[in-house]
């Protein structure tokens, strides 16, 4: 049977500006917490472009050299060499997705050094240089891949992060061993398509694969599958008599063990799995066949102690209770895989998610446009469908992932000016749906921009984004909506080349307003102010527009605000109660409106000085976390008026409209309301 181990704890670390060292001139002189971000365990190196080394020493027992030994890293970004007492075992481009690497000729019983030799380009904003300096140091040697635009999601936006985020492990497993179990579910029939994959010594027959399914412990299929010499693949199928199905109330799981018999060795992996199906119908979502109600929040998927490394499971945990509690069944995670972790808690918590490709968008300032906007390159093409077959490769069998999306807001592409880019987005539609027949796909998650709306070519949703300021801008909304409700022909292509059907489902996938954190909660947590309190987005420097959070409280008094607030945290608190009231607005707009089929509330938590979180960035509650569920849930009644100021003599007409996607029976039910 396999043996594993995180190597996680604190590794030697140095940085190599020039790219002079080697594995042999390696000396660390620094340590860092692995996994973690390195920009989090030295923030000296938050601008930091170029190579750095990792080198960590580890002991293997004697028996764990009978078979192969294996590394795997969840996470490094962005490319990486590995070398294990000083031979080189393997190298791995992508800042996103697991490797494994064998590692079993390199080792010996005892001590042995596991070195990394990272490059990571700091996507940056801040300056706007030209290639070939773009985040390059001119001096030092080049990286052994074209580091511009490479998938990076919101780095540029927020916060970089390089090196090693994710968890390290060895494992030891014998000479023939298994690599994946990947299970697809039909809940009609109970049928449980397996498909086991082997790596190593293949070569021989002897032997066999056994394949179980548990329902909560107890054996509920199984069969035996002969080894094929040579062969490295198995498909089976199994029948689950009357299965339990996967939903957002009832998270129900399954478990598939693969048992490999071979040479007189064994070796077993198992996953989670869940019987549901996810599908459009008439302009509807449909989970198990049933319509629901998208109620989901973008989450950035950012820590404020870690980055991008999940601090804990409990931490997690927590974080989804709270977006249960406020009437979530859903979270779109915005540009990037999650970490692992964070699937397997949205499939035993019942949390649908919306995963994303990272974008690969460089900024630049208004009013200009650089060449290689629109030009999508080969080796960018080659990138996204690497990372998309790596995402999915990982997180197929997650019952809780039910949406992939390959462009948000054209970011990286040029869709309504470019041909090449339109056919090249359907194409990895279409690429998408062969991999993953299960899930939904959204080509372009769609918005306005300077000359229109960004479209979409071919998509299972027709989804939009809306920002409004509310009240100010109330009227705009309500229209810019009705129209998207019409389902009108600009969030399509109108060049001949879109597949659209007019049944996809209407998505409101992003809109939000902003309700200020307090800051006494924040310096709590931070034990002073946080260190991002310093900076400030990287369009402030543009249109002089502040977004700094430092000196916050001593501008709430220099502006006056301490002649109708006592003090700052009464101000922060009126200002998430406006917020929850433009999206009680917005909310009711849109659930007056029977074409549409769900929304994405921007965003589940504050994202540093980014504050339209329904939680603060430490994830302390709102206001009005309490009450928000009451407007952000399956079943509404809106109270529609035409005006919202009237003389004392006048009459007020109230028009009460419901909107009902639970399971509850409505039948014979009665609406009491009150006027007060």
């Amino acid at each position: 049977m396999r043996s594993q181990r995180s190597l996680a704890g604190t590794w030697q670390f140095k940085v190599d500006p020039e790219g002079s060292v080697t594995p042999e001139t390696l000396v660390p002189d620094r340590e860092i917490a692995v996994p973690l971000p390195w920009q989090v365990a030295h923030p000296d190196l938050q601008t930091y472009s170029g190579y750095a080394w990792y080198r960590h020493t580890f002991n293997i027992e004697e028996e764990w050299l009978a078979g192969e030994l294996l590394v795997r890293f969840g996470a490094v970004d962005y490319w990486c060499e590995v070398f294990v007492n000083g031979r080189l075992v393997g190298q791995h481009e992508g800042g996103y997705t697991p490797f494994t690497l064998p590692i079993r000729s390199a080792v010996q019983a005892g001590s042995n050094e596991l070195v990394l030799r990272v490059y990571d380009s700091t996507q940056t904003n801040i300056e706007v240089p030209r290639w070939p300096d773009y985040g390059v140091n001119k001096d030092a040697a080049a990286p052994p891949f074209d580091a511009r635009n490479v998938p990076h999601g919101k780095q540029e936006w927020y916060i970089n992060v390089g090196g090693i985020w994710q968890d390290v492990t060895l494992l030891a497993v014998p000479v023939s061993y298994l690599t994946r179990v990947h299970v697809a579910t039909d809940i009609r029939h109970g049928r449980v398509d397996v498909t086991v994959e082997l790596a190593g010594q293949v070569a021989t027959a002897d032997g066999s694969i056994q394949i179980a399914i548990q329902n909560e412990g107890v054996d509920v299929g199984g069969i035996a599958v002969a080894l094929v010499a040579g062969q490295s693949v198995y498909q089976s199928t199994l029948v689950v008599n009357q299965p339990k199905l996967w939903d957002i109330d009832n998270p129900h799981l399954y478990t598939a063990t693969a048992t490999l018999h071979s040479g007189g060795a064994e070796d077993e992996i198992s996953t989670r799995f869940g019987f549901r199906e996810i599908m459009t119908k008439n302009g509807q979502i449909l989970l198990n066949n049933q319509p629901f109600f998208l109620l989901s929040a973008l989450d950035q998927d950012l820590y404020p102690d870690t980055i991008y490394t999940v601090p804990s499971e409990a931490f997690l945990r927590d974080q989804f209770h709270k977006a249960k509690a406020l009437g979530l069944n859903s979270l779109r995670c915005h540009i990037k895989p999650p970490d692992p972790i964070y699937l397997d808690l949205a499939d035993e918590m019942g949390l649908l998610i919306w995963a994303e490709i990272p974008s690969w968008r460089t900024f630049y300032p208004k009013g200009t446009i650089h060449p290689h906007q629109l030009d999508l390159s080969d080796e960018i093409k080659q990138r996204v469908q690497q990372t998309l077959s790596e995402m999915i490769l990982r997180d197929f069998n997650h019952p809780s992932l039910m949406i992939w999306t390959i462009v948000n807001e054209d970011w990286g592409t040029a869709l309504p000016l470019s041909a090449a880019d339109r056919a090249w987005v359907k194409e990895m539609y279409g690429r998408c749906k062969q991999i993953d027949p299960t899930r939904l796909v959204v080509d372009n998650s769609a918005c306005g921009h300077a000359w229109g709306p960004n479209i979409h070519v071919k998509s299972d949703l027709d989804d939009y984004h809306i920002y409004a300021n509310i009240p100010d801008q109330a009227l705009e909304f309500e229209q810019t909506l009705e129209q998207f409700s019409l389902r009108p022909l600009w969030t399509y292509s109108s060049h001949g080349d879109a597949e659209r059907t007019g049944h996809e489902p209407l998505v409101l996938s992003e809109f939000g307003n902003w309700g200020l954190p307090s800051v006494k909660l924040l310096q709590a947590h931070y034990q002073g102010d946080p260190d991002w309190f310093k900076l400030g987005p990287w369009w402030s420097g543009w249109d002089g527009e502040p977004g700094w959070p430092s000196g916050v409280v001593d501008r709430f008094a220099s502006l006056g605000l301490d002649t109708v607030w006592p003090d700052y945290e009464a101000f922060a608190t009126a200002t998430q109660w406006h917020q929850f009231n433009a999206m009680k607005y917005e909310i009711e707009v849109m659930r007056r409106q029977p074409r549409l089929a769900g929304y994405v509330i921007t965003e589940l938590t504050d994202a540093y000085w980014e504050a339209n979180g329904l939680l603060d960035f430490v994830r302390n509650p709102k206001a009005y976390h309490h009450a928000f569920s009451t407007i952000n849930t399956a079943d509404v009644v809106i109270p529609h008026v035409r005006r919202y100021a009237f003389w004392d003599d006048q009459t007020v007409r109230v028009r009460f409209i419901g909107s009902h996607y639970s399971e509850r029976d409505w039948t014979n039910s009665r609406l009491r309301w009150t006027f007060g």
